[in-house]
């Protein structure tokens, strides 16, 4: 539920609508988390900066489920995917 940017220093900006998600991914250990399973999958070292923008579409782009989104299975991906858990978004 975020919108992801990419600036040219290596630094992956995510906008979420709400401040619930912002802080819990500015949690140390779910943004340690996040960066590891990224360097794991593209190689690249990024820093992780979060941020609220009201604009920003607080319906996912896509569900996928992780399986699908990687075959092989990722514990760091089930792990990510446990801190925002499943449910509904109430308005």
């Amino acid at each position: 539920m975020a919108e992801p940017t990419f600036g040219e220093d290596g630094t992956l900006t995510l906008a979420f609508a709400f401040a619930f998600h912002q802080k819990r991914l500015n949690d140390t250990k779910h943004r340690q988390l996040l960066a590891g399973v990224i360097e794991e999958i593209s190689g690249q070292t990024v820093q992780i900066e979060c941020i609220v923008d009201k604009t920003v579409s607080s319906t996912p782009a896509a569900e996928v489920p992780l399986e699908q989104a990687r075959p092989e299975g990722n514990g760091a991906l089930s792990t990510i995917s446990n801190i925002f858990g499943g449910g509904e978004l109430l308005e």
